[in-house]
């Protein structure tokens, strides 16, 4: 099930499709969904169905004009998972874990962790194995992390920089704790990185949970929070930070509950 609130109002909430428009591989359950994005007025979605009426879906869909359709997209294997997508320079990236053997990912072999798509076709973004859970594009750049240690033999710390050509380093990157990095923000200028089993930052500094990169290098952020973050996001002159509970992070660092 999916709904929509009128935001204008933000009093009622609508039914947009229902349960019985997707249809899981066991029907015995409804279909799960794990991830949704948007990309030039049409609806992204991924989860555990496998087909909508007769077209087959297999895990990935667009929802426009009232009808579902696959995008052009095959996730051949269960070896896939989609876990961020946004829209820059109209393409559409999605992010995630693509281990795709035999015929590959829409025909694309290897092992990959961001694709793109133009509006009728999709493309790979490098030939490299990560495993990404968020990504932001900040000065021509696309900033992702995740949680993998090294790439292409180079230790890389769950974060990495493309700069259209190949991927940069962030310095050292986070380690120790085996660290798993969830959520990018972006405010002032910096770049804010969260996660789990984060101790110290290009094992110099400790950060407890999150950091901030001014392009150069890595800083504490109010001493750390001591504690794993989930997610991440800017709001209003707070940050929203979600550890097992809400709390709410003021830019000088003081921690309000």
């Amino acid at each position: 099930m999916f709904f929509l609130i009128n935001t204008g109002y933000a009093q009622t909430w609508s039914t947009y499709f229902g349960p019985d428009t997707l249809k899981s591989l066991d029907t015995t359950y409804a279909p799960f969904m794990f991830h949704v994005g948007t990309y030039k007025h049409k609806l992204f979605i991924y989860g555990s169905f496998v087909r909508a009426g007769n077209i087959i879906l297999n895990h990935f869909a667009m929802w426009h004009n009232n009808i579902w359709d696959n995008a052009g997209i095959n996730f051949n294997t269960d070896y896939n998972e989609v876990k961020v997508s946004l829209e820059h320079n109209n393409l559409f990236y999605v992010g995630g874990t693509f281990w795709v053997g035999g015929g590959g990912f829409n025909g694309i072999p290897g092992a990959f962790d961001v694709v793109y798509f133009n509006g009728s076709s999709w493309s790979k973004l490098a030939s490299d194995s990560m495993d990404i859970d968020d990504m932001l594009w900040k000065d021509g750049n696309l900033y992702v992390c995740g949680k993998w240690y090294y790439l292409n033999g180079v230790f890389f710390g769950s974060v990495a920089r493309w700069d259209g050509q190949q991927w940069n380093k962030l310095q050292n990157g986070f380690m120790y704790d085996n660290p798993h990095l969830y959520a990018i923000e972006e405010y002032n200028g910096k770049l804010y990185f969260a996660g789990t089993g984060i101790s110290t930052i290009d094992g110099i500094h400790p950060v407890y949970g999150i950091a901030s990169w001014d392009g150069s290098v890595w800083h504490s952020v109010g001493g750390g929070l001591g504690e794993n973050v989930y997610c991440l996001w800017l709001l209003s002159k707070y940050w929203l930070i979600f550890i097992y509970t809400v709390i709410l992070l003021p830019y000088q660092g003081q921690v309000h509950m």
